[in-house]
């Protein structure tokens, strides 16, 4: 059985979108509505009504640690394979199958998935998404997370040489390496664990696990699509400023938070979208993005 849970709030733009991927993917689905107001729960029982809505245990604003732990408590609830995402996030790959067989082979307990940072290019203008047609097709532009790692060069332009080098056995975060005349390591924040475990043993913020070493780094086989910059239009930027509503324990723990930036700064959100922006390409053209992501 394969399992995916994902917490909401407010997301009736992006949710038609999400739904219709990954109903295809998996068995079932936890939704955990986070107190949304508009029609996400009517959403989520029209197009999946044999997944699961649960209501957050919480009543205060997002709060990344008890959010994580809320989770975890419903993963340890199923047998099987599962993996927790965002409403941001489409989560692909040729096979699964091939995936888990991956993993049983070399004894572990999961795989991280690559993680792919879409942005719209700040050359073109883009026509807004069909909400009939999936989200994959018409927004292919982005680059991988690990990029910038060694090998990043080749990758970008299709040559893989050089596999890029995981620290994935590190309990703190999976990292890659970066350009050859650096030393320290960078963190892969959208590869997500794709696992059969009781529950994903998550630090905060799902960036890393407690599994360390019994969990495969990122290949070629599966991809994390991270949506946060695309489709980049007016529903969007609303959301990445509605973000910002964290609990007064997250304030004061990570005042610069990037959600909480972006909530207090257009500036600052508009920024952090044009760096990514620079980097994308047209994806649609990447023989890896195409087999995982563009052949469903």
């Amino acid at each position: 059985m394969r399992t995916v849970i994902a917490i909401f709030r407010n997301e009736e733009y992006l949710l038609p979108f999400w739904l219709s991927h990954h109903r295809e993917i998996f068995d079932h689905g936890v939704m955990i509505d986070d107190h949304s107001t508009d029609a996400s729960r009517e959403i989520i029982r029209d197009m999946t009504p044999h997944w699961e809505i649960a209501s957050a245990n919480r009543d205060e604003g997002w709060d990344p640690i008890d959010e994580d732990f809320e989770r975890m408590t419903h993963e340890a609830r199923f047998e099987g394979w599962k993996i927790t995402l965002n409403i941001t996030e489409f989560l692909c790959a040729e096979s699964l199958d091939k995936v888990e067989a991956r993993v049983e082979k070399e004894g572990l307990q999961g795989a991280h998935a690559r993680g792919v940072l879409m942005a719209d290019p700040l050359s073109e203008t883009l026509p807004p998404p069909d909400p009939e047609k999936p989200l994959i097709e018409q927004r292919a532009f982005g680059h991988y997370e690990d990029e910038i790692s060694w090998g990043g060069f080749f990758r970008r332009h299709g040559v893989h040489l050089i596999k890029p080098r995981y620290a994935s056995t590190q309990r703190t975060m999976l990292r890659t390496r970066p350009l050859l005349y650096k030393k320290e390591t960078r963190p892969l924040l959208r590869a997500r664990l794709y696992h059969r475990a009781r529950h994903g043993a998550y630090y905060k913020g799902r960036h890393a696990t407690q599994l360390g070493r019994l969990c495969a780094a990122p290949q070629d086989d599966m991809l994390c699509l991270h949506y946060y910059f695309s489709p980049w239009n007016e529903e969007m930027r609303r959301r990445a400023r509605r973000q910002g509503d964290f609990s007064d324990r997250e304030k004061a723990l990570n005042p610069k938070t990037p959600h909480l930036l972006y909530a207090r700064s257009l500036e600052a959100l508009e920024q952090t979208r044009r760096r990514l922006a620079k980097k994308s390409r047209d994806l649609s053209k990447d023989e890896v993005f195409q087999r995982n992501a563009l052949a469903l």
